[in-house]
């Protein structure tokens, strides 16, 4: 993003991938251009309104989360939805996006809903970054009528968060087929050189308590498949 540099309507574009650069620390703007940088990411969402297939970097996430000059367009017409959450503010802006995107059928979250991967986050105790996920005080029109698909890799199974929006889906989207969680090997092995206590046998009974809290809740859908895809581990 430039301030020197003006995104104008492209209203035929269908299918977008955004991923704007992050804003450092040590940066040397000022609060005032930080915050024009975040309108401007802003910006390039209001300038394609007619997307059907859109994918929002970390970064992009982080930004448009932030900024106070929001003002995202209704998506009429978007039917597929890749979110990757920020390390900063995680689910926030997941709410307002549902309900912006009123005929969704897909939903991928391909970093999960948490960061565990961040230096400072620790599954186990539940320390690091702070997750909230506050969902929408009205359920969106597309968990009534629309959503038929979720994907959520990189799960972890040990934070409450993972369970509160899986419990949201599954309980509040009416027409959902089918839910997909995946986890990876560092989310599942804890990470490398987790060794002590007996890792592998708490690892296990972690992931069937997580997977049971799912099971035994409610269905708003009696179609809805729940898809677990975990490697395997070794006691």
């Amino acid at each position: 993003m430039s301030d020197s540099i003006q995104v104008s309507s492209m209203a035929s574009v269908t299918e977008s991938r955004i991923a704007v650069c992050k804003i450092l620390e040590d940066d040397s703007r000022t609060a005032e251009q930080i915050s024009n940088y975040e309108s401007n990411v802003c910006g390039i969402f209001r300038s394609i309104p007619n997307v059907k297939r859109l994918s929002i970097g970390e970064f992009t996430m982080e930004s448009t989360s932030e900024s106070l000059d929001r003002r995202l367009p209704v998506f009429q017409n978007l039917v597929r939805l890749e979110i990757n959450l920020d390390g900063v503010n995680g689910a926030m802006l997941l709410p307002e996006l549902l309900e912006i995107s009123p005929k969704l059928e897909s939903l991928i979250l391909p970093q999960g809903i948490t960061s565990p991967g961040l230096m400072g986050f620790n599954p186990q105790e539940n320390q690091g970054i702070s997750y909230s996920w506050n969902p929408p005080q009205n359920v969106p029109e597309c968990l009534l009528f629309s959503l038929n698909n979720v994907e959520i890799r990189r799960i972890t199974g040990r934070v409450e968060e993972e369970v509160k929006l899986l419990k949201y889906f599954l309980e509040n989207a009416l027409v959902l087929e089918k839910i997909t969680i995946c986890y990876e090997e560092f989310e599942v092995s804890g990470g490398p050189m987790d060794t002590t206590n007996h890792p592998a046998a708490r690892r296990l009974d972690d992931r069937v308590s997580f997977i049971d809290k799912l099971m035994n809740c409610a269905k708003g859908s009696a179609a809805c498949q729940l898809d677990v895809q975990m490697p395997e581990l070794s006691l």
